[in-house]
Formats: C-alpha cells, sequence, structure tokens
C-alpha cells in the first residue's frame, strides 16, 4: 500500500512471471517507492478534485524536503482543535493551501465557503470556512471571532493572513487572545521570491495545463528563459504567473525564449529584471541560483548559475568566495518552506 499520513492513497503491484524473482532487497526498494510516490498520488487526487470544483489544477513542486515536511504540518494542523492560519502575501496560493487541507480531512463533500471576516460574522460567524482579513476586524468583532473558536462545538475554521498573528497583535492589528489561538497551527505559504527553485517548473507545469485546455502542443522554454522566470520579482505572485502564462499561450509559439518573455513583461508596463543585483547578495539566493542549476549529480555548474543571475562566471566566483560558499547543498532545498519572522 502507499499510505500518507495513515490513509492509504494507492497500491503498487510488482508481477512476476517465475517464482522467487524478487529477493526481500527488491521488495525493499518497491516499498521505498511506493513511500516516496505517496504524496504525488494524493496531490494528483486533489487536483482532479480541484478542477471538478475551479476549474483549475493547482501545481506544487512535491519533490523538496521543505514541502513534505510543510505538508505532514498542514495534516496534523487540520486534525487538532486549534484553527489553521495561513501565512503569506497575497497570491501565494494560500486559499488553495486551505482548500487541500479541508480535503486532507475529507470532511464532506462540500467545499469550505470562502469568505472575508466581515463577511462571515454578518453570516452568523457559524459556518465552516476560509476567512481572510480578519486583522482588518475591530475590536468587539475579533473578540465574536474568538467566542466562535473557543466554543466546543463551533466551526472547522481556516484564516488567510497577510502578516504572522504575533506581529499584529505586538502592533495592536490583533487582540492577543486572537493571536494566541492563531499561532497554534500556523503554517508560512511563502512567496514567489523566495521560492525561485520551484517557479520554473511551476511555470512549465502552468503552460502545460494551458495547451492541454487549448489543445495544442506546449510550448518548450529555452534555457535563457528558464534563467529569465527564475530571476524576476514575481510581485503578485500566483496570480501574476497565471496571467502571464495566459497571454503568452495566445500567442501560440512553439519556443519561447527570453526575448519573448520581455516582451511580455514591457507588453504590460514592467520593466523585467534583467540581472540581480550583485553588490553583497544575500547568500540564500547564492545558494538558490546554485540548486536550481545543479547537474544530475549534485555537481554545481556555476556557468549556468551566472546566468541565472545575469552575471558573468568571474562574478559569481567572487561573491561565492566572499560568502564562503563552494556548491549546492541538498538540505538547503525546500528552505523557503519553513518558519519566518515579522
Amino acid at each position: 500500500c502507499a499510505a500518507l499520513s495513515g490513509a492509504r492513497v494507492g497500491v503498487v503491484v510488482v508481477e512476476s512471471e517465475r517464482r522467487r524473482d524478487f529477493s526481500p532487497e527488491d521488495a525493499e526498494r518497491f516499498a521505498e517507492v511506493a513511500r516516496r510516490w505517496s504524496l504525488p498520488l494524493r496531490l494528483a487526487e486533489f487536483r482532479a478534485h480541484h478542477r471538478a470544483r475551479h476549474d483549475v489544477a493547482p501545481r506544487f513542486v512535491v519533490d523538496t524536503p521543505g514541502f513534505r515536511a510543510f505538508h505532514a504540518a498542514l495534516v496534523q494542523a487540520e486534525r487538532g482543535p486549534a484553527p489553521l492560519a495561513l501565512v503569506g502575501p497575497a497570491g501565494a496560493g494560500k486559499r488553495v493551501v486551505a482548500r487541500w487541507s479541508w480535503f486532507e480531512a475529507r470532511a464532506g463533500e462540500a467545499p469550505r465557503a470562502e469568505l472575508s471576516a466581515r463577511e462571515w460574522i454578518d453570516r452568523g460567524a457559524s459556518d465552516d470556512a476560509y476567512v481572510r482579513g480578519v486583522a482588518e476586524l475591530d475590536v468587539v468583532e475579533q473578540r465574536r471571532v474568538l467566542e466562535a473558536i473557543e466554543s466546543g462545538d463551533g466551526p472547522r475554521l481556516a484564516f488567510g493572513l497577510r502578516e504572522e498573528p504575533h506581529c499584529s497583535a505586538r502592533d495592536g492589528r490583533l487582540i492577543p487572545e486572537l493571536a494566541a489561538w492563531l499561532v497554534r497551527a500556523r503554517l508560512r505559504v511563502p512567496a514567489f521570491a523566495e521560492r525561485r527553485g520551484e517557479v520554473v517548473a511551476l511555470a512549465v507545469q502552468r503552460a502545460e495545463d494551458v495547451a492541454a485546455a487549448a489543445k495544442v502542443a506546449p510550448p518548450r522554454f529555452t534555457d535563457d528563459a528558464r534563467a529569465f522566470l527564475w530571476r524576476q520579482a514575481w510581485a503578485g505572485n500566483w496570480r501574476e504567473l497565471d496571467a502571464r502564462l495566459a497571454r503568452l499561450s495566445r500567442r501560440g509559439a512553439a519556443e519561447l525564449d527570453a526575448d519573448a518573455l520581455a516582451a511580455e513583461w514591457r507588453s504590460t508596463g514592467d520593466e523585467p529584471v534583467a540581472r540581480v543585483p550583485s553588490r553583497d547578495p544575500d547568500p540564500a539566493l547564492l545558494r538558490d541560483a546554485l540548486l536550481a542549476t545543479a547537474t544530475a549529480g549534485g555537481r554545481a555548474n556555476k556557468r549556468r548559475a551566472a546566468a541565472h543571475l545575469g552575471w558573468d562566471p568571474d562574478t559569481l566566483a567572487a561573491r561565492l568566495a566572499d560568502a564562503g560558499l563552494a556548491g549546492p547543498d541538498p538540505a538547503e532545498r525546500g528552505a523557503a518552506w519553513r518558519d519566518g519572522a515579522c
């Protein structure tokens, strides 16, 4: 069985024409394959569920230790008594993650309501819901939210927050008692600028989805196009990525290079990032560039990493020496899905 968080999500079957074709070691290897594929199988089920209800199939890059840990924490949070609090900027995917948590909990077939905090209160503060904008409520309204959370048989809630609950409490936007509940089962959904290693894969996958819907072949992204996607700021996160790929798909190009992508950015009045500033760069950014361009064997490809940053190889070598970095560290992959501060 392929199991995920105690639930069966699939079965791996190995068939043999002869007895004893497979050793116990082979069986263990197949079992490991089943364990590795449990999360992708479950996500495929969620994608179909989400497409049927919202006409879009969300994508995640699964093969990062940080992301698998995020999923485990999501399942654990949904099982606990505290409401799920998802912290991240607009467009990062908090609502989709909330839908995923609801799907994982199998809490009935009906989708959870998605409302602003004030709309939820106006409806009686009794519906299971994904609630956004709770920090915009006044003190009396926040206390009503608190009462709904603290009632023993209250609704199942998930909150979308732009800022960490304890940070909002410190600045007077959340009452401390409500913030204390929201930090109990709090998960951070990072901005795309923190997930550069995922953005290229997400863009390619989304382009494939758009092409499949239009029944045309997906475009091929050249190496310089992938480097271009990696170094953009992505201030709009998922919404920006989706909108740009939708416009690009209408052009019907078989191949997309950096010039084509730059033209798309300029068509909306935005100037693309041609190069990442090389003065005192964040070491995490250098690690991301090395990880995104590493060879299959895990070795650094510094020429490609420099191209992703928009630098020449000598500049990258100097900045790596300044930061004391030699090559990519696979343990750093997925670090964007870890906790952050105010």
